[in-house]
This record gives structure tokens, sequence and C-alpha cells, in this order.
């Protein structure tokens, strides 16, 4: 649910004001004759005019109208928030697929389980700027891919990815509710506001019930996307001894028309990209609910769209070519004159707030003057940030308590030498979801520095390249490449490198089928 608020309220005054001159004029006008009371309304319409116009339409109400509206405007009404560039329709997106042996179906073409990795493969086109994880089960869940960003790393995972590889070992719980659990622990790493994306061919009821009871809990949206048909088909592209005798490949389709009862997002999957397209939609909607529930933004001023409504008033008022519209452009010109050059900043004021001189600011570039204008302490101290000035923008991230704030006051500190303060606040960022790849990085980067100050790598050995850290800072962040020698005291010679590669002889679909089948042994120990 959207809010609506003016930022500025006390200019309704003047707008009050305006609208309450019209309505008694307008009664005034109807009280100077006392023909009205002897005529018919609509002869006296066209006849008295000697003591003033009755016409709601006369430049002194077009006047006052337009100046009316132009204080609504300078309100502020608004109605969602104005939100960084950087974190703007980025979502953290985990996929849980159905990985059983009736994905194997070619009832819609080629078969359902490739069918399904194109869908994820579209959906990340259309949102490309996201982070997304992978989770797929059969009689357990396994965790194919954690929340990246990189489409490479996915892919690699992806690609080999088949029903054969799950192990063939049923569970106490249902695989979907095995994969909602796995689900709830990567939701800890989402960088973004997140999403839960099913892709099932088969659900319970109580798989249903577990669906909505987990997006009640966890506050998290979910979208279900039905991979199969009634009827099911033949099982293709996969060899008869690789799966289960009598696979059942037909779609009981009650417990899913009992999630959308329940108004969780539910669709069938279609040929063309409809399917993925109304998938990112909801994604894209969700996302814009869950910043615009976030107290750390700032309310978007949308006043100028009522410039739509002023000019054809402005029109009105021209054709009736009044000494208004004589005077006004005069008057307009001496009040802009009237504002001294020292306070020229003044008349913006009037219609930007302060945050969106900011934004203007930042996205022109000049973070010297945005560092000034905003008001709102994580773009003030981001800006301040972009300056070098660390010390500074130090303050304005220690006044918020979010994963982005925590993550910049550490760089701030680690760029001030402060290593050991700037652990703790990297380790905050990531218990409030921000484990990114950058996250990782710069607290590797900052335990090395503070290795290094305390001169702790006595031990290690002497390292004879130029290695140098960067810390990375996100969109739009610029970086600190200072070179650092000798910080990684573990760096392996190329020797042992080879040794290790020549070792590693599995294929990404054999080390697939190991991993998932080690899981599948530790839960059911952990069942015992």
């Amino acid at each position: 649910m959207i809010d609506f608020v003016f930022l500025r309220p006390w200019w309704l005054v003047g707008a009050v004001t305006c609208f309450a001159a019209m309505f008694f004029l307008y009664q005034a006008a109807y009280s100077k004759s006392g023909w009205w009371d002897l005529m018919d309304q609509h002869i006296a319409r066209s006849l008295i005019i000697s003591k003033g116009s009755h016409r709601l339409v006369t430049p002194l109400n077009l006047l006052l109208a337009l100046i009316g509206f132009s204080c609504i405007a300078l309100a502020g009404p608004s109605t969602g928030k104005q939100l960084p560039d950087e974190l703007r329709s980025k979502a953290s997106v985990i996929i849980l697929m159905a990985n059983s042996d009736s994905m194997y179906a070619g009832d819609i073409s080629p078969n359902r389980s490739r069918v399904a990795k194109q869908k994820l493969r579209a959906l990340r086109s259309y949102l490309p700027e996201s982070q997304f994880g992978l989770i797929a089960y059969d009689f357990s869940a396994h965790q194919v891919s954690p929340l990246t960003s990189d489409p490479k790393f996915l892919d690699f995972y992806l690609n080999p990815l088949e029903p054969k590889l799950m192990p063939d070992r049923e569970q106490l719980t249902s695989g979907l509710h095995d994969a909602l659990e796995s689900a709830e622990g990567m939701l800890k790493n989402a960088h973004y506001p997140a999403n839960i994306v099913i892709m099932a061919d088969k659900l319970s009821v109580q798989d249903s019930d577990a669906i909505v009871a987990f997006g009640e809990n966890q506050g998290v949206a979910i979208e279900v996307l039905a991979m199969g048909t009634e009827a099911g088909g033949a099982l293709r592209f996969v060899d008869s001894s690789e799966v289960a005798n009598g696979t059942d490949t037909q779609m009981e389709l009650a417990p899913f028309e009992q999630l959308k009862a329940q108004d969780v997002a539910m669709l069938g999957v279609t040929q063309n990209e409809e399917d993925v397209q109304w998938i990112a939609d909801k994604i894209k909607q969700s996302v814009a609910e869950a910043n615009n529930s976030n107290p750390e933004f700032g309310a978007r001023d949308s006043g100028y769209w009522l410039a739509l409504l002023l000019m054809p008033i402005c029109l009105l008022l021209f054709r009736k070519k009044s000494w208004m519209m004589s005077v006004s452009p005069w008057l307009l010109l001496a009040s802009l004159s009237y504002v001294p050059a020292a306070d020229a900043g003044t008349w913006e004021t009037l219609w930007w707030s302060p945050d969106q001189l900011g934004q203007r600011a930042l996205d022109q570039g000049d973070y010297e003057q945005a560092a000034a204008l905003f008001e709102d302490p994580y773009r003030k101290g981001w800006s301040l940030y972009q300056l070098a000035d660390y010390k500074a923008a130090e303050v304005y991230f220690r006044q918020l308590q979010t994963s982005e704030s925590y993550f910049y006051l550490a760089n701030s500190l680690v760029m001030q030498e402060k290593y050991k303060e700037a652990l703790k606040f990297y380790g905050k960022s990531i218990e409030l979801g921000g484990a990114s790849e950058a996250v990782e990085k710069n607290l590797t980067v900052a335990k090395a520095r503070l290795a290094a100050s305390n001169k702790v790598n006595a031990n290690a050995r002497d390292v004879n390249d130029d290695g140098s850290a960067m810390l990375q800072v996100g969109v739009k962040g610029t970086v600190d490449n200072k070179p650092e020698s000798n910080i990684d005291p573990l760096i392996y010679s190329e020797e042992e490198l080879n040794a290790w590669l020549a070792k590693v002889k599995s294929s990404p679909e054999k080390l697939l089928k190991a991993k998932f089948e080690l899981q599948s042994q530790e839960k059911m120990i952990d069942a015992l």
C-alpha cells in the first residue's frame, strides 16, 4: 500500500484560501442585483452583467485557480519513495525448482526440466541487476547456487542440472518443505528485497499450506509457476535406466488452485515468455512495495505533475486578454529579480526538497554540492564517501542501522585504518542480509590489513608479487586501488596450484551429484 502525504503541508493554506475566495466571489456575484429575485435564472445569466459577472470562468477566478493549484504543487504531494539509483529495481530472487523424474515429461516441449531452466534464464534477462539463487528439490532439497549477481557462476551449475542427479532417498518431510527451509537460510544473505519463485510440476495439499505459511511468516512475496499439464506426457531426453519405473507425470490441479484461492501468485507455464514477464512484473511490484515501506528512504515529490493541469488554465487566462495577463509576467519577473544572488537557491527550495536538490547534484557528478544539500544521512554520507572524506562520512553512516549503511561505515573505517572496528560493522552488515561478494571481499581485505598492522604474519612465507587490495564499494562507488603488498600470506605457488587442479577431474555434473548425495546422507543421519 502506497501512503499519500504532503511534504510541505503549509502550502495547502494558500490553496484553501484561493479556492475559498473563488467560492465567495461566485456567491457574491448573485447578491449584487435584486433582479435575480425577479427574473428566471436562465434569463438572468444572460442579461445581468452590469454589477459583476456570475460566471465561474472569469479572469479573476482563473488566476485564483492557477495560484491554488500551484500551492498544491508546492505542498509536495508524494505517493512513493526517492530511491538511490543503485538500489532501484533490484531484487534477491530465490528459485525453488522441482527436479524429480517427472520433470522429464515432454508435455511441454522439449521437456519440463529444460523449459524450467529456459524460464530461469529468461527471468534473469528481465532482472539483469538482481541476485539469483537456485535450490533443486525432489525427495530432498539441495542448494545448487547461492545468491549471486554473476550469471556465469549460476550457468556453470544450471546447465548440467538434471533430475537424474538427485539422490533416490526419501526424507521425513516433503522435498518442497525441505526447499523452503533452505530458502529461509538463503534469505539471510539477500542483499535486496527478496522473492521466492517456485517452479513445480507437483504439489500436495500440505505443500500448498506450507507455501502460504512460509510467505506469511517470512514476509516474502512468492510466485508459483506450474510446470506441466494435467494430462502429463512421455519422458523425453533420458534413458529408462536413469529414472524410476512407473514415473507419474500427471499434474493434480487442486493444490495449485488452492494456492490461487489463498491469494498466492500462481500461473501455468506458457510456450512464450508471457509467464516470465508476469513473474518479473510481480517481482518488481513487490520490490517497489518493500522499498516504499523502508523508512531509510525519503518521500519522492510528485508535485511537478500538476504542471499538466496548470498549462490549460494559463491558456484560458491568456485567451481572456485581461489586465491580469498583462501585469502577471512583470510581477513574476519582479519576484524572481528580488531574490539576491547569494540566496539564489531560496527560490528552488520552494519547489525542491533538499534531498531532491542533492540528488540532482549527484546525478550531475557534483558530489561536493550533493553532500552539502542532502539531509538524508545515507545519501549525505555516500556523497562524502565519494569525496574521500571518510571521517565525515562515518558520522552519517553511524546514524543508520541498515545493511548498506553498516557496509559503507565499515569501508570508511578501513580507509581510516580502523580495521578492528570495521570488522564489527562488516559482521553487522552480513547479519542484516548484506553477505554480497563485495562485503565478503572487503571483510577479507580488512582482516588482512589488520593482520599486517599487528605483524601476526611472521611465520608466513615471503611473496614476491605486487598484489594489491581493492576495496569494493558497489555500484557508482569508487575504489581504493593503492597497492598493499603481501597482504595474503597464504597465496599458493604456481606449482602448488597446478598440482591441485590436476586432481580435479570431476565435471560440474559429477560434482553436483556427489554434493547432493552427501547432503542427503547428512540429513538422514541428522534425522535419526
